[in-house]
């Protein structure tokens, strides 16, 4: 983070794993997306998320609060019903908790998180891209207003996008990931399209589910 200790060559290893994203985020040829997998990823990429700065320190707690209401269904009584995306979506339409008043439903957290794929996906293009160096903060606010910003209201999707103007040059967010190793920094760089094409391919893949199963509007 800004401020740290850290000094040129000092850490080893960024604050996330690439490698451990694009694990999670692998379809399977069988098409059945593991929900362990996908939430192992969204854990990784949170610790990405929260050393950009604040405001992706508060997205990162909201990712961390659905994760954990997906992980207490995986691992709870009916944990098996919740093995694949698929899997969840079945047993909640089925008794009828993909909208209920008496628990957050599975299906419906996952859309959220699902939402916001889609953005990362392309800020992890933007942040390995040296061309725009000098226009950062307006790059990934266009790329936010194209892709989560238009499922979100008009007020919320301004305030968000004008919030975005304000980050910091890409340099200062690629140090901050890298614990200002330049090693490290050059390793990001390269595997940076490696994790944008993960998280893209997992968030054509859910998107194909929810669309199968009608449930893209859910409330």
């Amino acid at each position: 983070m800004e401020g740290a200790e850290e000094r040129p060559g000092e850490a080893t290893e960024a604050v996330f794993s690439i490698p451990h994203i694009v694990k999670g985020f692998t379809v399977p040829e069988g098409g059945q997306l593991a929900l362990a997998g996908y939430l192992e990823s969204w854990t990784e990429v949170n610790k990405f998320f929260d050393v950009l700065g604040p405001f992706f320190q508060f997205v990162a707690r909201d990712v961390s609060a659905k994760v954990g209401i997906l992980e207490k269904y995986l691992h709870g009584t009916n944990g098996e019903r919740y093995s694949t995306v698929q899997s969840m979506i079945i047993y909640e339409r089925d008794n009828g908790l993909l909208i209920s008043s008496d628990r957050p439903s599975g299906a419906r957290t996952l859309l959220r998180l699902h939402r916001g794929l889609d953005y990362a996906s392309e800020f992890v293009k933007e942040l390995g891209n040296t061309s725009v160096e000098n226009n950062f903060g307006r790059r990934v606010s266009e790329i936010y207003l194209s892709t989560l910003g238009r499922l979100q209201n008009k007020i919320l999707a301004k305030t968000i996008s004008g919030l975005l103007l304000l980050l910091p040059p890409r340099k200062t967010l690629l140090q901050r990931i890298s614990k200002r190793n330049i090693e490290v920094e050059r390793e990001l760089l390269r595997q940076f399209p490696m994790m944008s094409e993960s998280m893209s391919l997992a968030y054509n893949k859910t998107q194909q589910i929810y669309e199968e199963y009608n449930i893209l509007d859910l409330p």
